[in-house]
C-alpha cells in the first residue's frame, strides 16, 4: 500500500492516541489473556525475516491488498498489531478499526515487547 494513500486516507487520525494503544507490559498480558486473539507483524516481509515475535503473522502495511486482507479476516478474533516503532501499527489498528475489527496497538514497537532482544 502507497504510504501516501494510506496517511492521506488516515486525515491524520493515525496521529492520535487510541484507547487501543498498549504499552508493552498491557499489550502482552491483554494478548495472553484474550480468547482468540492473533499477534499481527504489520512490518514488510524482510523486516518479519529479521526476527519478530513468537507465533506472529506477517501482513505487511505497504501491499497493494493490505486492506483487502484485513477485510478477510475474521470480527471473531481480536488482533494485537505491531511493527518496528509504532506508527505503522498505530495505522494499520486505525484500518482494522474501520473494517469493524478489534485491534491493539503495541505502543513503540517490537522493542516494547517485554523481554524483546532486537536483532537488527
Amino acid at each position: 500500500m502507497d504510504m501516501f494513500k494510506l496517511f492521506n486516507k488516515m486525515k491524520g487520525s493515525a496521529s492520535a492516541v487510541s484507547k487501543a494503544d498498549l504499552d508493552g507490559e498491557s499489550f502482552k498480558a491483554q494478548y495472553l489473556s484474550t480468547p482468540n486473539a492473533v499477534l499481527v507483524d504489520v512490518r514488510t516481509p524482510p523486516e518479519f525475516a529479521l526476527g519478530t515475535i513468537k507465533d506472529a503473522l506477517n501482513m505487511d502495511i505497504f501491499a497493494d491488498d493490505f486492506e483487502q486482507n484485513i477485510r478477510k479476516l475474521s470480527k471473531t478474533n481480536a488482533y494485537f498489531v505491531f511493527c518496528r516503532s509504532g506508527r505503522r501499527s498505530r495505522s494499520a489498528v486505525k484500518l482494522m478499526e474501520l473494517a469493524g475489527l478489534t485491534a491493539y496497538d503495541l505502543a513503540g514497537g517490537i522493542n516494547a515487547w517485554p523481554n524483546h532482544k532486537p536483532q537488527y
